[in-house]
């Protein structure tokens, strides 16, 4: 298989073995490792000697047309984390199958194309976890060029904001009023390069302190100790870093959150998740952006070219257009949330013990926002994912509540 995530995208070999279990249900295992190794000792001892293989390599015996549990990549943040439950990127990659060990998510979606009806890359999604403090919680002010994005918002942290979250979305309608479209760019240009500048001497100092402690450049760090290495530096700095970001904030517009509120950002709009803010997000497997205002050091690369990217981006809020109302069973309650890169996105909320089928697609994704559910057999509690493959659906996979639950469930659109 090709590892097209990876720089130069090696191409990688799979040895793989398959058996069936006593009541006939076929697992397989899957490595890197050379042929040879995973040759099984005894070939026809079956279902035994599969077992004794996979426990002799830490193999996970991954079952065949079931639901399988997502297992997402840790990414760590300046401003928080990112778990990726289908990332497929050189920062990380997704796993799929039982826990501790399972497998790599593209090596299923190679091995059995039929699973995921031959998608190679499935939709993005993934939980934004912020931190709770202001600034070091905040993420970057951001858009893109080409990727869709939706936030489903989990839950607000009411210490962070008692009176209610806040998310930053495009540019106040009233100052692009008094200065003009060309006007609020040129503004927020000049703005952001001076913000920018006392930035980046900041971050000059705080990397000589991580240099001092044995802390890599590129590591992000605990909110407590970016606070207190923060406040150590000097007070005309800190005094200039408050001073220009308040300048850049009076520009942007923020619109209020609680959790349940659906949140769609098309291509082009700037936008950015403040902190204590936990959202679900859906997007576009691609991984481009231009940032154009960030409160804490940016640890991947981006473009510095301000002006370029203020001339590209959208200025006005996006109007949001309330979820809409789809067909289920008494009790059960269905509705689309949007359609991202070719997938249908939708919130089941099922009652406790109510049990709904999905209907037939290549394949589905599933995360339980809240409460828990079974996927067949599989339990999947709060903030857990799975990936139900394309034959389970034909064979009437289902939802079963254990309480009241809200699931978020994607499927490929049928290609026409």
């Amino acid at each position: 298989m090709c590892a097209w995530w990876l720089p130069d995208a090696p191409r990688r070999t799979l040895a793989i073995r398959a058996a069936r279990n006593p009541k006939g249900h076929w697992h397989w295992c899957a490595s890197d490792t050379p042929l040879e190794t995973l040759q099984p000792a005894d070939p026809g001892n079956g279902w035994q000697d599969f077992l004794r293989l996979c426990q002799r390599h830490s193999l996970a015996p991954i079952p065949i047309g079931v639901p399988l549990p997502l297992q997402p990549a840790q990414v760590p943040k300046p401003w928080g984390s990112e778990h990726w439950y289908t990332g497929i990127e050189a920062r990380g990659v997704a796993g799929i199958g039982p826990e501790p060990t399972g497998l790599p998510l593209p090596w299923l979606l190679a091995a059995l194309p039929g699973h995921a009806g031959a998608v190679r890359e499935p939709l993005l999604l993934k939980h934004l976890a912020p931190h709770a403090e202001p600034v070091f919680g905040d993420l970057y002010f951001e858009y893109h060029a080409r990727k869709e994005e939706l936030y489903l918002v989990t839950s607000v942290d009411p210490r962070a904001w008692p009176d209610g979250g806040r998310i930053r979305m495009g540019f106040r309608k009233e100052r692009i009023a008094t200065l003009g479209e060309s006007g609020l760019r040129a503004a927020f240009a000049a703005a952001g390069r001076a913000y920018a500048d006392v930035r980046r001497r900041m971050d000059a100092l705080l990397d000589q302190r991580r240099t001092m402690a044995g802390v890599p450049l590129d590591a992000p760090l605990a909110p407590e100790v970016l606070s207190a290495w923060t406040a150590e530096l000097p007070a005309p700095l800190r005094a200039e870093d408050v001073q220009r970001r308040e300048a850049l904030e009076t520009l942007i517009a923020e619109q209020p959150v609680t959790a349940g509120d659906v949140i769609r950002i098309p291509p082009g709009v700037p936008h950015g998740l403040r902190h204590g803010i936990r959202v679900l997000e859906v997007q576009t497997p691609d991984y481009e952006r231009r940032i154009l205002y960030f409160g804490q050091k940016v640890l991947t690369g981006h473009d510095d070219d301000l002006d370029a990217a203020c001339a590209g981006m959208c200025l006005r809020p996006p109007s949001m257009t309330p979820p809409e109302p789809l067909p289920a069973p008494a009790g059960v309650t269905r509705e689309r949330l949007a359609q991202v890169a070719g997938w249908r996105v939708e919130r089941i909320e099922l009652p406790p013990g109510e049990a709904w089928r999905i209907p037939p697609a290549a394949c589905a994704l599933a995360i339980v926002v809240t409460g828990s559910a079974c996927f067949d057999h599989l339990l999947r509690r709060s903030e857990e994912g799975a990936f139900i493959p394309g034959p389970a659906l034909a064979a009437g996979s289902r939802i079963t509540a254990q309480e009241a639950t809200t699931v978020l469930l994607a499927t490929p659109e049928p290609q026409t």
